[in-house]
């Protein structure tokens, strides 16, 4: 539950941010348009000028303007000036109006050289009015007049360098929906650069950084955890499918993908108790454990598509309501293969009843409910224990930045309790009870510790592997921390353990013959590693076990 709220808070946030860059970013689009559209208009009646010598009437008493772009004004041409329909040379076939619908007109008067309303149809002059509905380039929000061209006048005087440009090409454009956004990032650089106090400094300077260092650590350290992009492909299926082949920084967002999809479609899965009977399972078949952000597709077996998508939650439970036809399942999860070779052929497996394999099976009816268990080979990659040594290290380091990076937010908000401030403490406590959830599952309360025989003193950076006694396969791989600890969570099977490191004889666990077991188990016997500078024991077996 806590993490359904700490997710829905980040997208919230994100949610409200997102839509205030977006309000931002279209207001900057359509002031660009709008000085845009002064540019053209003013060019189209300097050729009117030129070639009619005056400039179009605006047809109306003087009291209102003329609204260009609607009505009686979307074309300029040399009978008639403004009008609905060209008549004679079009000066300009297509006049601009306002970007924003409903929002204020583009007003054409015709005037007089004394400025006053003028009823001909050759006028001297004239002005457009307009508004800006955000700040740009220097103009701040608020009403201008345009009038003929190098003849501007706004209410800031320096606005008129602006407006008094005649070209509108796609460089012009372009630079003028870049520029507010360069402004802006500007002025608030030069606001943090030159204000001294303590304050502008924890607000604008050491949360954001923070902020992004628990990003970036999160975003690395998750992906330390499974192959590239498998569960973002998996999840938003062909959305972000051409992303799946990115590098660790799409694992990790490949699981957040699939806590997100598991948390926004089956939010009743953290409130639900089980309930063997209405439940699939996909569980580590040597293991015996559920597994947990695991995707499983219902394919038409005829069309080939996706029907349906679900990602387990921490009992590894699934389920799928389908109508009549022909389906098959396909399971998905970093460091694990489907189907399952090691149980190929079992109807059974301890607990697990009605094991699936990849087989196509055919529904009769509607409305029934698909519920099998899933069984999954740990892919059993066996890295050299300097290798998992250097990732266990990596992680511990993200572990501490995140944690860095969550006292260092909440020291600036104490600073500065600003919304900003606070707002950058939320996500980063979101962003580490993320990482806490995807890299650092929660370690039950019993620990095995490995030690040196003779000293007796716990061994770091030990390596301590389990494996399937059956097939002798590798499940899981433990580097013990600086107190020397390690432990395993299973299910009913037989296991046994070896521990390594660097300076002492290897050792081998007698089997650990769990298979009646009802309730998961944990694996902490204690072990003693002997230096290789005494003799390597008769049998490596005694090694592990007895008293800790």
């Amino acid at each position: 539950m806590v993490e359904l709220l700490t997710v829905m808070t980040i997208i919230g946030l994100l949610a409200g941010i997102s839509t205030v860059n977006l309000s931002n970013t279209r207001m900057n689009a359509r002031n660009a348009r709008r000085l845009a559209d002064m540019d053209s208009i003013r060019t189209a009646l300097e050729f009117y000028y030129g070639g009619e010598g005056g400039y179009p009437s605006d047809q109306t008493d003087g009291l209102v303007g003329l609204a260009l772009g609607k009505g009686n004004a979307t074309m300029l041409s040399s009978l008639g000036g403004f009008s609905s329909v060209v008549s004679g040379d079009p000066y300009l076939e297509s006049v601009p109006a306002n970007p924003k619908g409903g929002g204020s007109d583009y007003l054409y008067y015709s005037l007089n050289s004394d400025g006053t309303h003028c009823f001909l149809n050759n006028c001297p002059s004239f002005k457009i009015e307009f508004v800006l509905e955000a700040p740009i380039n220097g103009m701040p929000a608020g009403a201008y007049l345009a009038g003929p061209l190098q003849n501007v006048s706004a209410p800031p005087e320096e606005a008129a360098k602006i407006l008094a440009r005649v070209s509108s090409s796609p460089t012009d454009r372009f630079t003028s929906v870049v520029l507010p956004a360069l402004d802006a990032a500007a002025t608030t650089i030069n606001k943090v650069r030159n204000d001294p106090t303590v304050d502008a400094v924890s607000g604008n300077v050491v949360a954001p950084v923070s902020t992004a260092a628990a990003v970036v650590s999160a975003a690395t350290g998750i992906s330390s955890a499974g192959a590239a992009g498998v569960a973002v492909q998996s999840a938003v299926q062909t959305a972000v499918s051409t992303a799946a082949t990115a590098a660790s920084a799409a694992g990790a967002l490949g699981q957040i993908g699939a806590l997100f999809f598991l948390l926004l479609t089956q939010p009743f899965l953290l409130l639900s108790k089980r309930k063997d009977y209405a439940w699939g399972v996909v569980y580590d078949s040597q293991k015996k454990m559920p597994i947990d952000l695991a995707i499983v597709r219902l394919i038409d077996d005829k069309t080939k598509r996706v029907v349906q998508t679900r990602v387990t939650d921490k009992a590894g439970r699934i389920f799928f309501f389908v109508g009549k036809g022909t389906y098959r399942l396909e399971a998905l999860k970093p460091g694990y293969v489907f189907p399952s070779a090691s149980l190929a052929g079992e109807r059974e497996d301890g607990n697990f009843a009605n094991l699936y394999f990849g087989q196509k099976f055919s529904v009769a009816g509607s409305g029934l409910v698909v519920n099998p268990s899933v069984p999954l080979d740990p892919a059993g990659s066996d890295l050299s224990d300097r290798d998992f040594i250097k990732r266990f290290v990596r992680n511990n380091l993200r572990y501490s930045i995140s944690l860095i990076g969550l006292a260092l937010t909440l020291i600036a908000f104490v600073i500065t309790p600003t919304p900003m401030v606070g707002g950058l403490f939320v996500i980063n406590l979101a962003l580490y009870l993320i990482f806490r959830r995807l890299s650092r599952p929660k370690q039950p309360a019993e620990w095995g510790t490995v030690k040196d025989e003779k000293t007796g003193n716990p061994l770091s950076h030990a390596v301590v592997r389990l494996f399937s006694a059956p097939y002798n396969k590798l499940i899981e791989t433990r580097v013990t921390d600086k107190a020397g600890r390690y432990n395993f969570v299973v299910g009913p099977n037989v296991f046994y353990l070896t521990a390594t490191r660097q300076g002492y004889w290897k050792t081998q666990s007698f089997p650990l013959d769990l298979r009646g077991s009802r309730k998961p188990e944990v694996i902490a016997a204690p072990v003693r590693l002997r230096p290789v500078t005494e003799p390597a024991a008769k049998n490596a077996t005694e090694e592990i076990g007895g008293k800790n």
